[in-house]
């Protein structure tokens, strides 16, 4: 009987798959994650009182048109989808309506690729009073993509009033409204945009600075205090771009006398180079922008579309690509501009080491590009508030 031949054995790797079975696939590469909130019940979010909209063109002082600025975050969250980004949207809440503005939910320091979610931790923002429980639906988001939490001990905005810039960081806090010179004018500010604390304090607290100089000890952390009541946290007014980060758009007014001399001094530490940004720029919020880097070495800035074109020309001058959005009604709105609609989760990574439970919630806030859909029309008592609800072409 002849011998029969031999047949080959296959690497592991290399077995076939039994009939009708389907290779396992692989985990998606990480993607760079961004958290967003949807923005359902936008016309329910109250408008901040003392903002600089009297400085701004005619077409930002119309009314509040709700289907536009459903359009305008969607547009948004497309662009920075179709750049890369995962984007992660929170689900609406009637009762909750600022979590639209997702930017206030906090800070966090590692954003890097190397350490798993799991071990990061996530500096919530923290309010003295009022708000309370909007900021524990952002702290169950934080959790529920699988981050541990932790808040610090005084009023805290977050990464709003902690900036990076270049091999420092900037600390923004608000000033002591029993000092004098400062024109608060009465305003009661949201304690989650930078609002009055029961301490006599606005914004960010002071006293949290010790504990921030904790958690970056190989940084030197630089103070510039805040005294425009119209602009109460810091990345309403300065915004570090280009490589490393080490120029800095200021909306100089906006500090203290001490905080403008450090700033404007020739031996400052602050940035390598100062790009001002003027009264008109100040108020469509062009330094709550967001800059985000390509291959290496192509920086882009996402910029409220309306702000001069002598901002944008300085921009590009130091290498920044200005990519302008339409955040008009958003700005209305007095809360921001781009960035308070955007926290940087840094790299976000699903794999077989992710609980499922953590899974599923990541999976169940992932945005899909598609086309918007425009929420029903509000009760009588929302238009009565001012807010538009005519239909907008796209």
């Amino acid at each position: 009987m002849p011998d029969e031949p031999l047949k080959p054995i296959l690497p592991k790797r290399e077995r076939p798959l039994p009939a009708g079975t389907r290779p396992a696939l692989a985990p998606p590469p990480p993607r760079r994650t961004l958290l967003m909130g949807r923005p359902m019940h936008f016309a329910s979010i109250d408008q901040r009182p003392g903002g600089p909209g009297a400085s701004r063109p005619a077409a930002f002082r119309s009314k509040i048109d709700r289907d536009l600025a459903f359009k305008q975050w969607h547009k948004l969250a497309e662009l920075l989808s179709e750049r890369g980004f995962e984007v992660m949207a929170i689900h609406a809440e009637k009762k909750f309506p600022a979590l639209a503005f997702a930017g206030a939910a906090g800070l966090l320091l590692d954003r890097g690729q190397s350490n798993p979610v799991e071990s990061k931790t996530f500096i919530t923002a923290t309010p003295t009073h009022g708000e309370p429980e909007l900021h524990q639906q952002f702290e169950r988001v934080i959790r529920g993509i699988g981050f541990q939490a932790e808040s610090l001990d005084g009023h805290f905005a977050g990464a709003a009033d902690f900036i990076k810039c270049g091999d420092n960081y900037l600390f923004t806090p608000g000033a002591d409204i029993d000092a004098p010179g400062i024109p608060l004018g009465g305003l009661r500010l949201p304690s989650f945009l930078g609002g009055r604390s029961a301490r006599g304090q606005w914004g960010s607290e002071p006293r949290v600075r010790e504990q921030l100089s904790e958690l970056v000890p190989d940084s030197e952390i630089i103070e510039l205090r805040i005294t425009d009541p119209r602009f109460p946290r810091g990345d309403l007014v300065c915004h570090p771009i280009g490589p490393g980060r080490k120029m800095l758009m200021v909306y100089v007014k906006a500090f203290h006398d001490d905080a403008r001399a450090l700033l404007l001094s020739r031996k400052s530490k602050v940035a390598e180079y100062l790009i001002p940004i003027e009264d008109a720029d100040a108020s469509l919020y062009a330094a709550n922008s967001f800059q985000f880097t390509e291959k290496g070495d192509k920086h882009y800035l996402v910029i409220p579309e309306g702000v001069s074109k002598e901002l944008l020309r300085r921009i590009e001058a130091v290498g920044v690509t200005p990519i302008p959005v339409e955040l008009s009604e958003w700005i209305k709105k007095d809360r921001g501009s781009v960035r308070s609609l955007i926290t940087d989760l840094g790299w976000v990574r699903t794999d077989r080491r992710t609980e499922p439970h953590v899974g599923d919630f990541r999976r169940s806030l992932r945005f899909v590009p598609s086309e918007p859909t425009i929420p029903a029309p509000l009760a009588q008592s929302d238009a009565e508030e001012g807010v538009s609800h005519r239909a907008t072409r796209g």
